[in-house]
């Protein structure tokens, strides 16, 4: 990774992940037409989703006896 990307990702905040309401308390949807911000979120930014760790190794690694 270059200086420039390790600075960019450094001062970028990560997404907050809360959901935008409206005065009635309902959460907002997101509007198709613009494709560049996400209104359902505060931020405008869609969190990214945590990957699972992986659990076990499948049947082929169990031992039979």
């Amino acid at each position: 990774m270059s200086f420039w990307n390790k600075l960019v990702t450094f001062l970028t905040p990560l997404p907050s992940g809360k959901r935008a309401k409206n005065a009635k308390g309902q959460f907002i949807a997101d509007d198709k037409s613009t494709p560049h911000i996400n209104e359902a979120y505060v931020d405008g930014k869609k969190p990214v989703k945590k990957r699972k760790p992986r659990t076990g190794y499948g049947k082929s690694a169990r031992i039979k006896e």
